[in-house]
Parts: structure tokens; sequence; C-alpha cells
């Protein structure tokens, strides 16, 4: 019989091997070693398992018609566990978390410290890290060779005559630490065997997005990454290797654990170089570097102006602008809600920073609508607290305008100016402006910028400054 017949009928056999539980006391394996298949062979997933609750698989032969080689053996072709020539079988895959598989071997050893206590893969004691204990391997099996049986010895499928021991690598590991400290930020975990995984990018910026891109490295709140380290070595390349190895031949791996070291700087940073990437981060707290002048009324090639949302109108600002000489045109704002208390460029500036930035041409609108709570409007903010800085602002050719349709409540003061309604700062006295006031609802008289309308108890106060 030629070898690939012999390889069609020894699998044929295994498909016919099952274990079945008997409704009496016998067992599975009784009744395998009643129907003549006694020779069994076994894979233990070794702290991982095939299932929810299998750690084993048992395959059990009747190598009674099967014939003898040259050597007076009967040859059996052990068939793994994810074979796809399981048809009759469940295919069962070894698995375990943090874990990945390396193969199949007939010898483990445990792993242990002077004292004998069993480590787990990461050399640690593995009573106390509640891990897998670590295994060194040798034997690893070639499914293309067949396992030779003696015949004339006793076999029964409760004594497998071979067992076979999955053999696990553990996930390989980046010690992220802290550059000045050196105190543990995270640990990130993976899988060294996929392709490019021993490859580390270093965090880069993401000019079309404006933010950064820090692939495997950790996230800080309020923090932005600046520089990383192997030991005291500053990475200057975009990548850098793990510098752990593995060997699928023998289970065996070195240096799995690998210690980089990142330093950060405060804030979370953006760099701008269009107005789409200001309009869609919506970062209140963020610091943006400004890299370019920004046009948020761009003209399309059909001569139509595309107007980009401005994010910050109704919010509390809180970050910081480092505008680097760049100017801001074009911003198109408009209020007509019922409940917003503070509108402008930024309806709140409260401990924010913005320095070197002109905004030119922008247009404010209060429009018509229902009734309006207690407001602060202004061209550049509804307020300004006292604990933010403006240093070398400037806004140029500006207008506010005030729809006649705007009502505003009459039991509540407003505070509405060109700059700022409410000027807790500096604001005043730090930025300089050219901003007109374009019309006013028709139930109020301006006569200049520094009247206040209406001062009865029953009408709203506005005050232009």
């Amino acid at each position: 019989m030629n070898r690939k017949i012999k390889l069609l009928t020894l699998l044929m056999l295994v498909l016919a091997c099952v274990i079945v539980v008997c409704s009496c006391n016998e067992s599975a394996y009784d009744k395998n070693d009643r129907d003549g298949y006694n020779v069994s062979v076994k894979f233990d997933a070794n702290g991982g398992s095939f299932g929810t609750n299998s750690t084993v698989v048992v395959d059990s032969y009747n190598i009674s018609s099967l014939p003898l080689n040259e050597n007076g053996m009967k040859e059996i072709y052990v068939v793994p566990t994810d074979s796809q020539h399981r048809v009759d079988i469940d295919r069962k895959t070894a698995k375990q978390s943090g874990y990945f598989f390396a193969g199949w071997f007939t010898e483990r050893t445990a792993v242990v410290n002077d004292k004998g206590e069993a480590l787990d893969y990461y050399g640690e004691v593995a009573s106390v890290s509640k891990r897998t204990p670590a295994y060194t391997y040798s034997g690893k099996w070639d499914f293309n060779t067949p396992f030779e049986v003696n015949p004339n010895e006793e076999h029964s499928s409760y004594t497998p005559v071979l067992t076979l021991y999955a053999g696990w690598i553990p996930e390989f590991r980046i010690e992220f630490r802290d550059y000045e400290s050196k105190e543990l930020i995270d640990t990130k975990y993976f899988d060294p065997t996929k392709e490019g995984a021993l490859t580390i990018n270093v965090p880069a910026w993401d000019m079309d997005k404006g933010t950064q891109n820090l692939y495997t490295f950790p996230k800080i709140d309020y923090k932005t990454f600046v520089k990383a380290y192997i030991g005291e070595n500053e990475i200057t390349e975009a990548t850098f290797a793990h510098t752990g190895t593995y060997s699928l031949d023998s289970a065996s791996y070195e240096n799995e654990t690998m210690v980089v070291y990142a330093s950060y700087k405060d804030g979370e940073w953006y760099k701008i170089t269009k107005p789409q990437q200001l309009s869609e981060i919506w970062n209140t707290n963020g610091i943006y570097e400004i890299l370019s002048d920004l046009d948020f009324a761009p003209v399309n090639e059909d001569g139509e102006v595309e107007s980009i949302v401005w994010p910050f109108a109704n919010n509390t600002f809180t970050g910081k602008i480092i505008g680097n000489g760049h100017t801001i045109s074009g911003v198109y704002i408009e209020q007509n809600g019922t409940s917003t208390q503070a509108f402008g460029l930024f309806g709140t500036l409260k401990g924010a920073e913005i320095e070197n930035i002109t905004f030119d041409k922008v247009n404010a609108y209060i429009g018509g609508g229902t009734r309006l709570p207690a407001t602060c409007f202004g061209l550049l903010a509804g307020t300004v607290e006292a604990d933010s800085e403006l240093d070398g602002v400037s806004i140029t050719e500006s207008k506010l305008s005030i729809y006649l349709g705007a009502n505003f409540a009459m039991t509540t003061d407003h505070s509405v100016g060109l700059l700022c309604g409410v000027d807790n700062g500096t604001a005043l006295e730090s930025v300089s402006y050219d901003i007109t006031l374009e019309e006013v609802t028709d139930e109020y008289t301006v006569e200049g910028f520094d009247t206040e309308v209406g001062s009865d108890g029953n009408r709203v106060i506005i005050t232009l400054k």
C-alpha cells in the first residue's frame, strides 16, 4: 500500500474515532477499549483551553486493521486538533488569553526559581502573579511523521501512547515610563508573530488633521507627547525595534519586556494649518498652535462663499491660542437661540491665553428670535474673566450686528459691547480693535458706544463700550 493510500486510510480511521458517554456506568474510555479503540493520543492545552471548559482533546484509534511497517510497528498519523481533515469531529484550536500558540511538543519542564517556586512566563512567581506557570519545551511534533505503536503491547485508551503539550509564548510587552520620574505610565501587550509587530512607531503629527498619532504610546489626559527614549538615548527615528526574540520551533523567547521612556508637556496641543481642522477639534481646553493664515469664508471655483464653522462661539474657552502672528479671517457667527448667556468669538474666556493673532473681517450677528435671558454679548467674547491673558490680539474690519427682530427679556439686564459684554480683566486695554455696530433693535436708541439704553427698571440695559 503506497503512502498516499495509507494516509487516507489512517485519516478515515481517525475520523471514525468517537468518545461517547454511556447512560450506564461505562465511561467513554471503557467503551473505546471495548470497541477496539484502545490506543489514544492526548492533546493537553497546558494552561489554555479548547473552548469554555475543555482543556484536553483525546483521539482514540483502532489499529487492528493497520498494516505493519518494516519494523513490525503500526503507524499512526496524528491529526492536529484544528485540522480541516476533522470533518466529522469538532475542530478545536488551543487558545490562552495573553499568550500565542507556538506548536505541540512532547516534553515540557517547569520553570522554577532557586526556591523551587514555579515562575510565570514573565519570570514572576506564578502563585503571586496568578498567571500560567511557565515551561520550557522540547520535541516539537511533526504531523507529517507517523507515530509508531507496538501492536504486541497492551494498550488502554485511559493511558495515552503519546501526550502533546501546547507550547505557549507570552505576549511581548512595552513598559512605558515617565522619562523624568521613571514611574510606570502604561503597559502595552502585543503578539510578536504578527507581521511588523516588532517595529514600533514613534508618535508623529498628522498635519492633515492637526492632531498627534500616538500609535502604541499611551495617551495622558491634558498632556502632549514630546520625545521617546531607550535608556538615556533619545529615539530620533520614526520607528524603533522591540528587542525581544522568539522561536516557534522551541517555544522559546528572550527580552519579551522592553522599557521605553517618554516625556510629555502640559496641555493637549494641536497644530493648525487649515480652518477645517479648527472647526473639527472641539476641545475648549486645547492649546492651538496656528501655523498659517486661516480663511473661514473661502470662495469656491464657482465664486461662492463656503462658510466654515467656528467652534467656540457659545463655549467657555479655557485653553490657549498661539497665533504666531497669523490671521484668522472671514469668521461668521450668529446667535438667535433662547438660552445662550454668553456669545462672541468665544462665549467666555476663563483662564484662557490668546497671543499674537489677528481676527479680520469677523461678522457677529445677534439675530431675530424669541426672548433672550440675561446675556453678555461681544464680538470677541461675551465675558472675559480676570484670569485670562490677551497679548498681541487685534480685531480688524469686523462688524457686530443686532437685528431689528432681536427680543431681549425685559426683566433682566444685558450687557452687549463691541469687544466684550463684560470685561473682568484687561481685554479693553490689551486688544486693539476696529469694530463697527451695524444696527440695533428699534426699541432702543443708541447715541454712542458708551451709552446705557433703558434704565427705568422695566427695560433691558445694553452697554456698548
